[in-house]
């Protein structure tokens, strides 16, 4: 009875996050990652880490010209095996010019440990045109000798 109550109580702080963590059209976007095993949280994200794989989800509004970045302090430790823009699901995206003006979506990363120590991955969101983002995160990220990704800590800003 305890552990279904809890599982009620996660599920609905999940859920909770997720609301508050919906697309607004400001000009820079949330970010929310997902990694595997630990969990570290930010007024902007949540970070998890389970195993070899890390997977990073970043609100985005590509509509604005805003894109995340990503890069790593030691790309021979980390390998990005994908990366994906998805656009919100809104009621004029399914016409025949696809999502609505404004719409704004969410930024997939997937990363790959390959070898064993401390790195750092920074997103960054920002124009192309424009000189600097106005919105990094940094993940502090430890890989153990069986390739397992651990988080150590986190920057925003």
């Amino acid at each position: 009875m305890r552990n279904k109550i809890f599982t009620i109580l996660f599920a609905l702080l999940v859920l909770g996050f997720a609301v508050s963590c919906s697309s607004t059209g400001a000009p820079y976007a949330e970010a929310v990652v997902e990694v595997s095993g630990d969990v570290v949280s930010g007024p902007d994200f949540t970070a998890t880490a389970y195993g070899n794989t890390l997977k990073v989800r970043l609100d985005s509004n590509a509509t604005t010209g805003y894109q995340w970045s990503a890069s790593a302090s030691d790309n021979f430790m980390v390998e990005l095996t994908s990366q994906d823009y998805v656009t919100d699901d809104s009621p004029s995206s399914h016409g025949l010019l696809g999502g609505a003006v404004g719409v704004g979506g969410t930024t997939f990363y997937e990363f790959k440990a390959l070898s064993a120590g401390k790195v750092t991955l920074t997103f960054s969101y920002a124009r192309s045109w424009e000189s600097s983002a106005v919105k990094e995160v940094k993940i502090y990220l430890a890989i153990d000798k069986n390739l397992n990704f651990g988080i150590t800590g986190y920057d925003e800003n």
